[in-house]
């Protein structure tokens, strides 16, 4: 599934009215929708749907000369301080967006006029919850039903709030990879600027937090923003990550169970003291030449330097795939978009050599 450039957020349809909160759960913007429980026209018995889905809150009249821009990254190799220049403007963008939503939460929460949520995933559906059924099912549902809300009440309700779009799901074949990773940005025809790809296991429910059953995937060809950047939108000299402190002075990512990548020295603790280093607080490190290390296969540890603290709002720790992810793509060993389709050829060669085919 492409991912659009844009914020994640929880569309809540309710009592009338449909909200948008940020992951964090902070209120982003009301207006009317289409979807069940969402409006004041078909808010009948009380009914609700929640969907997963990404905010673009820029005109989408510029989405076409980006997408062009994207197509040609993905033909040539760009200079790394080019890179960090179009990080920068985009983090300036950021701030710019954030300054316009707090004035505009001054004045009573709306979205930016021109905004569209693109539809990922639904956990309920006119009260039904779907969150525990699998990923395939929630993808068929909401490809049949949004479209049945569309048709009677419009993708948005006129002056009323962001345009809604669904987001395709391909399947993970060589040419459904091909399509999800390459096509979206081919002259804008998705409607948005691509940054990156979801690959979702077919039988996996919806788990909040983080699951080797949903990750994200992106190279140059599909993302303009390969590598994470610190606050000013320039890529760090070294990695920077989130951990979570623990009350065993272990720093930890967000896995279930969580991965221990380090121990603050005794000292160290000390030397901070309990208001600083009370555990669940989130701290960021950089990573040194010694990486992540392994035994027998499993990480155990990280050679980490004390930044300082992390923003506590992000709400929780980078998960262990994404660091390593990070390291292998500064390393320029990240897993290509070849090794992705040959390794889904390979399952299917697998499933056929199982039915007999």
């Amino acid at each position: 599934m492409p991912r659009p450039e844009g914020r994640r957020v929880l569309v809540v349809a309710a009592h009338g009215s449909t909200a948008v909160r940020s992951r964090t759960g902070a209120l982003l913007g009301r207006f009317q929708s289409p979807l069940p429980g969402g409006a004041r026209g078909n808010a009948t018995g009380g009914e609700f749907s929640v969907v997963d889905a990404v905010l673009v809150e820029e005109p989408q009249q510029g989405v076409q000369d980006k997408a062009e821009q994207q197509q040609q990254q993905q033909q040539q190799h760009q200079h790394h301080h080019q890179q960090q220049q179009q990080q920068q403007q985009q983090q300036q963008q950021q701030q710019q967006q954030q300054q316009q939503q707090q004035q505009q939460g001054a004045q009573g929460s709306s979205l930016p006029q021109g905004s569209v949520l693109f539809l990922s995933d639904v956990l309920a559906w006119r009260s039904v919850p779907l969150a525990g059924c699998s990923a395939e099912c929630r993808s068929f549902w909401l490809a049949g039903k949004l479209p049945e809300c569309i048709s009677s009440g419009g993708s948005h309700i006129a002056g009323q709030g962001p345009e809604l779009r669904p987001l395709p799901a391909l399947p993970a074949t060589p040419e459904g990879l091909e399509s999800a990773v390459r096509g979206a940005c081919s002259g804008g025809a998705l409607g948005f600027v691509q940054d990156g790809c979801y690959l979702l296991h077919r039988e996996g429910h919806y788990t909040p937090g983080a699951t080797p059953l949903a990750l994200l995937w992106k190279d140059e060809g599909c993302s303009r923003y390969l590598l994470d950047t610190d606050a000013d939108g320039v890529v760090p000299q070294r990695q920077q990550v989130v951990l979570r402190y623990r009350a065993d002075a272990t720093v930890a990512t967000a896995d279930d169970p969580p991965v221990a990548l380090g121990r603050l020295p005794p000292d160290f603790v000390a030397r901070m003291g309990a208001k600083l280093l009370r555990p669940g607080r989130l701290l960021r490190f950089s990573v040194g030449e010694g990486g992540v290390a392994f035994e027998g296969g499993r990480p155990a540890g990280a050679d980490l330097k004390y930044e300082g603290p992390a923003n506590q709002r992000r709400g929780r720790a980078d998960a262990l795939s994404k660091v390593l992810f990070q390291a292998l793509a500064r390393a320029g060993a990240a897993p290509t978009l070849e090794q992705l389709q040959a390794g889904a050829d390979g399952m299917d060669e697998c499933r056929g050599a199982g039915t007999g085919d």
